[in-house]
């Protein structure tokens, strides 16, 4: 079995045939979906996906894409949301920093209330970095006890050990399909199997040969082999690992 631990289920994108992909997951073996949150103002529509598929576990943040004085306020009732939902929400986020694209004062804000939330209830917490890594992993010292996933890594071995080593996993999504993305098919080979979970990164992060058009969780199966053969292991030796991975991370299946 495995488990995508990162795909937006719930976008729109998704509307059409979502039904038809999660059972065509479950023919795959993909027995589980983690769906962060981009914004507060999406946080209900997760719920209602969360309560229709049991396959389904919730991340919910605020991603720096989206960060805006009035989505900070809205953080706010983060801890109350996470207190009174019947859903399964396992994990804070995504957030995170983009040196590429939105406010950077805004983005760090809402990070470090995010990191707050985390450490408080004792959550995991989901990553976003773009150029950044550095300086993530300065702010996450400063919350010992945080753990989580940077999800889509793309750097190095060197960076990804740092993120290890601070108490991170790092998700490994369809980039590593791509042969011009030569650093982080490199770390892969080398990184330990107990510091990585497969994500699809769905609708986004399209494989080798189908960049620009929609991705999906069913995509997680390829990701597994191409991890397999760039290790050169047996995917199921892999497999076991990464579900191992996963579910000791977002304590999946929650208790009850």
């Amino acid at each position: 079995m495995l488990i995508d631990s990162h795909c937006h289920l719930d976008f729109e994108t998704f509307d059409s045939d979502r039904q038809r992909i999660i059972e065509s997951c479950r023919q795959h073996n993909i027995c589980g979906f983690m769906v962060p949150s981009v914004a507060p103002r999406f946080w209900p529509r997760q719920l209602r996906l969360a309560s229709e598929y049991p396959e389904v576990a919730l991340a919910l943040g605020l991603h720096p894409w989206y960060v805006s004085e009035a989505a900070i306020e809205s953080l706010r009732d983060l801890a109350k949301v996470l207190d009174s939902s019947p859903a399964p929400v396992l994990a804070i986020g995504e957030t995170g920093l983009d040196k590429l694209k939105g406010n950077p004062e805004l983005q760090l804000l809402s990070l470090k209330y995010q990191l707050g939330v985390a450490q408080e209830l004792d959550k995991p917490v989901i990553l976003h970095s773009v150029k950044t890594h550095a300086r993530l992993q300065d702010i996450l010292r400063d919350y010992p006890g945080v753990r989580g996933v940077v999800h889509g890594f793309s750097g190095s071995y060197e960076d990804a050990m740092r993120f290890i080593d601070i108490g991170f996993k790092v998700g490994i999504g369809g980039l590593i399909t791509r042969p011009n993305a030569r650093k982080i098919r490199a770390a892969v080979t080398r990184l330990p199997l107990h510091s990585m979970v497969l994500e699809t990164d769905a609708p986004d992060m399209g494989l080798y040969g189908h960049e620009g058009s929609r991705n999906s969780p069913e995509n997680l199966v390829l990701i597994l082999n191409c991890l397999a053969e760039l290790r050169q292991q047996d995917p199921e030796s892999i497999q076991r690992a990464v579900l191992s991975n996963t579910r000791e991370l977002f304590t999946w299946p929650p208790s009850v």
